[in-house]
């Protein structure tokens, strides 16, 4: 099944191992919280967690992830067997019955034969399942709670091994993960859809490696979504910030350009109709949705369509607030 985010990491993200390290607690939950809008249920995002909008919100309290979903929703339902090819053989006996000199009506005997094969490692089914919990309603969009139901202990040998299968399945599902302690609250929940930032160095000897950190978001970018990247660094570089920064949890596809301490230049590659310039107070003005920022009180930013001259009128706009 195809999916319109990311699926799988190979390792557990470092931002996910940082925020264990700091727990006190040594229960884990691998869980995620989406703010999700109307038309996103409507146009079937998220029907594989059997959430739909018909004039009414209708979901599951907790759903057994789909196997077509992704590898880790098909192991988690039907086990895997990994042959370990870059290991040394190992024998394996196969007994067959077989007749006595080929008729069966002078008996049969067992034959044993033992050849050498490549070991194999075998992951039995998990079986777990995503709970589902809605947080909160707005006006056009719905928090949504999303955590896999069987915590993970931090003594337990295998916790890693454990803490990536889960992140993977989540991932799989929602396209994000998290963790909290078996301890969180709602509140602590709700507080993950705020903004949180990446930072990573400007500098031209950094661009290359920027643009692969941004599209690494993606599963299979289109060629326009590149393009975007390269054309909004390039531009951001000119404006000579002092750092960049990507948004993570579900302000992933955000990301932009800090030119001082107080002024912000935000894009986001998946509506790519506008940029943002936001003066004094980013980080609280970058937690509102476009709807809430646009409709609020609260004038301390600029919009910017993608027309004629933008590039200029961003310019401007820093000009005008120095």
């Amino acid at each position: 099944m195809k999916m319109p985010w990311k699926k799988n990491v190979r390792k557990v993200p470092e931002k996910i191992i940082r925020k264990i390290e700091e727990m006190q607690s040594e229960s884990v939950i691998v869980a995620t919280v989406i703010e999700i809008t109307k038309d996103e249920i409507i146009q079937g995002k998220y029907k594989h967690l059997l959430i739909s909008y018909d004039g009414e919100l209708s979901y599951e309290d907790e759903v057994f992830p789909n196997p077509s979903v992704g590898r880790y929703s098909n192991y988690n339902a039907n086990g895997r067997t990994i042959t370990k090819k870059g290991l040394p053989k190992v024998p394996k006996s196969f007994t067959n019955t077989v007749p006595i000199f080929g008729d069966w009506g002078k008996g049969s005997v067992d034959v044993t034969r033992t050849i050498l094969v490549f070991p194999k490692e075998y992951w039995l089914p998990q079986n777990y399942t995503i709970k589902i919990n809605l947080l909160g309603e707005k006006e056009e969009a719905f928090d949504f709670k999303f955590s896999i139901d069987v915590h993970l202990l931090k003594n337990d040998e295998k916790f890693m091994d454990k803490l990536l299968y889960q992140c993977n399945l989540l991932m799989e599902n929602t396209g994000h993960c998290d963790v909290f302690t078996k301890e969180a609250t709602d509140k602590d929940y709700i507080e993950t859809l705020q903004v949180e930032w990446e930072i990573f160095p400007p500098g031209q000897k950094n661009f290359e490696k920027n643009i692969q950190r941004l599209i690494s978001k993606h599963r299979n970018p289109l060629k326009k979504i590149i393009d975007i990247y390269s054309d909004r660094m390039e531009f951001f570089e000119e404006l000579k910030p002092i750092r960049y920064i990507s948004g993570t949890n579900s302000f992933s596809s955000y990301f932009g350009a800090q030119i001082t301490e107080n002024l912000v230049v935000l894009e986001s590659a998946s509506y790519g109709n506008a940029i943002y310039i936001l003066f004094e107070e980013w980080e609280e003005l970058s937690k509102m949705s476009r709807t809430e920022l646009l409709n609020s009180e609260n004038r301390n930013f600029e919009r910017v369509t993608h027309t004629g001259n933008w590039k200029n009128k961003v310019r401007n706009a820093m000009k005008n607030y120095e």
